[in-house]
């Protein structure tokens, strides 16, 4: 048995086997809000890093550890990471919003962009995800992440049998192993408040340093990510906005400050230099109120 501090949470050796598998190269790990899933991820990820290259990605866009909250990302794990702020993104995908909920396809296209960027690089994929799983849109989202972006295994942490409704259909299927996962006593519940911190945290850390950009509506394309359409620009300050280049990249992620609707201009402020060009705009479908 590998000496890892995996074995909080994996104790099977054929579970070592399963992930070991060079045939293995996207690993998923589901389960409701805390159930440990990004330690579990964090701490597979250094085990696998030790004999193949190895890439995570973030697709928990509410408690975002490598790119900003609103987003999927990717990076690259070494063993030398101590922790996750040491993990750079190689790429991001804004979905314009912190809950899956109601905004499923930004979501579903983002992992999949995300996974396949980190697989044209890496030997093995682990994708984290968000703690949705409730009927009937955490059920959907589950199932269809998990056709998308085809895990040889998924690790699926409960307390109960509350992923059975997700993982029934997938059990016996061909070239996937379904492993599910106590939830280690050690794990706790960090609640709404903590969770709202962090993602606070991590904005701010973000846009520290940042600059006001302002954008023409007249001059500038504008995509929505969710219902909203231009007609409710009043409305728009404190959403989420990226700057999209021409390749369909997202360069940098930043929240609208400003509104003036009479010469239809937006004032955002961003955490990144934007070097490059951007075609467009994104604009959430989400308001973010960041405490200074």
């Amino acid at each position: 048995m590998p000496v890892t501090d995996l074995e909080e949470f994996i104790t099977d050796q054929a579970i070592f086997d399963a992930v070991n598998d060079r045939c293995s190269r996207v690993i998923m790990v589901i389960g409701g809000c805390d159930t440990g899933k990004s330690t579990l991820v964090w701490r597979l990820s250094h085990y696998l890093a030790r004999a193949f290259v190895t890439g995570i990605i973030d697709a928990d866009i509410g408690q975002s550890h490598i790119g900003p909250p609103t987003t999927v990302a990717w990076g690259m794990f070494k063993n030398s990471f101590t922790d996750w702020t040491e993990m750079n993104a190689e790429d991001i995908y804004f979905t314009g919003t912190l809950s899956p909920s109601g905004n499923i396809f930004p979501v579903l296209v983002g992992s999949k962009k995300m996974t396949e960027q980190a697989l044209s690089r890496c030997e093995k994929a682990v994708v984290d995800t968000t703690g949705m799983i409730e009927e009937p849109e955490g059920r959907l989202l589950k199932q269809y992440k998990i056709d998308l972006l085809d895990p040889s295994v998924v690790l699926a942490l409960e307390r109960a049998e509350e992923l059975h409704p997700i993982l029934a259909p997938f059990e016996g299927r061909e070239g996937l192993s379904v492993i599910r996962l106590k939830v280690p006593e050690k794990v706790g519940r960090k609640g709404s408040e903590s969770r709202t911190k962090f993602r606070n945290a991590q904005f701010q850390r973000y846009l520290s340093g940042g600059k006001i950009v302002d954008i023409s509506l007249d001059s500038c394309a504008v995509r929505f990510s969710g219902h909203a359409r231009e007609n409710t620009l009043s409305c728009l300050k404190g959403v989420p906005v990226s700057f999209r280049d021409s390749r369909n990249s997202d360069r940098a992620i930043g929240i609208i400050e400003g509104v003036q609707t009479n010469n239809r201009r937006l004032l955002i402020r961003t955490g990144a230099d934007l070097h490059e060009e951007y075609s467009y705009i994104v604009i959430g479908s989400t308001k973010i109120r960041i405490e200074q």
